[in-house]
């Protein structure tokens, strides 16, 4: 049940895109985590059809990414 949806348009000569995404969880879990957001990055259909041969960090000008991504901070308070 993990996964993304995505949406890309142009503005003005200049393409953003839009991730929201829901990584899996649990602190023993990063690698699988950092597995998510890889497979995510190769694997979205979004923005130039001819761009398709490059993750989607690099198929964008403005790239916002947003979502569950379930990493925690584990520190004691003082």
């Amino acid at each position: 049940n993990k996964g993304a949806v995505g949406v890309s348009f142009m503005f003005n000569g200049t393409s953003f895109g839009f991730v929201n995404c829901h990584l899996t969880s649990g602190n023993e879990k990063i690698h699988r985590r950092n597995q998510n957001y890889l497979d995510i990055l190769r694997q979205l259909s979004l923005g130039d059809k001819q761009l398709n041969s490059f993750d989607i960090s690099l198929r964008f000008t403005h790239l916002f990414w947003f979502g569950d991504l379930n990493y925690r901070l584990d520190m004691d308070i003082q």
